[in-house]
């Protein structure tokens, strides 16, 4: 859920995205500010590609690392289609990476990364009360267990940083799609359309040593799966055991994956 805030018009030039690999190919134009969230900015963009362009809502989370948190989405975007693709749960979880903007002379942050926009209620109760009941009761999250229990056989803990601070009871970092508390307090579910959001490096834990062990002993399935995009997954593993100052450029040793993970996109 965004804030909105009017008519109110950011900066309108088009900006770069991706990395200097594939620089002047694709780039992303604000056409209109629909308003902000805690951590991001949402804005209704022009989205341009070498042979066509669609448009786009898009989310802008800003922060200094950046590329490192737009490459761990990847990484997690990935294996979330591969997930599917085995047939362990059914619904997307993982929001679509895009890229990361350049700095603009006189814009007010100096790089942010792109994500498509997630609809919906970040906060719905981890525990539901109905007027039977005096102690709460466990509110199921369809495909969550699922998707949590995979990821981290993966190396990767999904589960960190997903209830609110103050009151655990609260979820975090999970946008709910079509979130109804009627229909929780008459079922005790919540549907499995939602998605996990924030993957900066407070909010999911990644083991480099585990993740790569997850791809070594899956290779064969992956490329199965995967097609081209089980090199590129197990490129962007191989970063996490780098620097986080030098990811980005080793990232651009690669730079055709992303060309082909943004034409992807634009098709969709």
């Amino acid at each position: 859920m965004i804030r909105e805030i009017g008519e109110k018009r950011e900066s309108l030039k088009a900006r770069e995205i991706g990395f200097e690999g594939i620089e002047g190919k694709f780039k992303i134009e604000q056409i209109k500010f629909l308003g902000a969230g805690s951590e991001a900015r949402v804005f209704q963009c022009r989205f341009f590609g070498p042979e066509k362009e669609i448009e786009i809502i898009v989310s802008e989370r800003h922060s200094g690392d950046a590329p490192q948190v737009f490459i761990s989405n990847l990484i997690c975007y990935l294996i979330d289609e591969y997930a599917r693709k085995k047939g362990e749960y059914q619904h997307q979880h993982v929001p679509t990476p895009i890229g990361v903007c350049k700095e603009i002379p006189g814009y007010l942050y100096k790089s942010g990364y792109l994500y498509k926009y997630v609809k919906g209620e970040e906060y719905f109760p981890w525990d539901y009360y109905t007027k039977e009941d005096e102690e709460g009761k466990a509110t199921k999250l369809n495909e969550w267990r699922e998707f949590v229990g995979f990821f981290s056989n993966a190396g990767i803990e999904m589960g960190y940083d997903t209830a609110d601070a103050e009151d655990g009871r609260i979820s975090k970092n999970i946008i709910s799609k079509d979130y109804d508390y009627s229909e929780l307090l008459k079922t005790g579910q919540l549907s499995p359309h939602w998605m996990r959001i924030d993957y900066g490096s407070t909010s999911i834990r990644i083991s480099p040593e585990k993740l790569t062990k997850f791809i070594e002993e899956n290779r064969e399935d992956l490329r199965e799966k995967l097609g081209w995009k089980a090199e590129f997954l197990e490129h962007l593993v191989s970063l996490k055991k780098e620097e986080p100052e030098i990811q980005e450029t080793k990232l651009l040793e690669r730079a055709e994956f992303l060309k082909r993970h943004l034409e992807e996109i634009l098709k969709e």
